[in-house]
């Protein structure tokens, strides 16, 4: 089941991706023709979508990988050496 989960954030964060490409060529295209409102809109889509992006490329990374994540910070701390480590080298 975890090796479907992984395809399907795989899948999703490509797909996330196309969206934001897609949403970014529009804003330009809007931009090129003067039409600033709409191009703002777009804009704030392909935000959007990367944003979405990244969650899912997180996801299929597994637990604790996004550095904003609580757990990642605590795992890192657990692979620090601690100060008696480093002592006895």
């Amino acid at each position: 089941m975890a090796e479907e989960d992984h395809h399907r954030a795989i899948n999703e964060a490509t797909d996330w991706s196309r969206k934001a490409i897609a949403a970014s060529h529009a804003a330009d295209e809007f931009r090129a023709a003067g039409n600033l409102v709409d191009a703002d809109k777009f804009d704030a889509l392909a935000k959007v979508a990367i944003g979405r992006q990244m969650t899912a490329e997180s996801t299929a990374k597994g637990p604790g990988t996004d550095p904003r994540s609580p757990e990642r910070g605590r795992r890192q701390a657990q692979e620090r050496p601690g100060p008696d480590a480093r002592q006895a080298r």
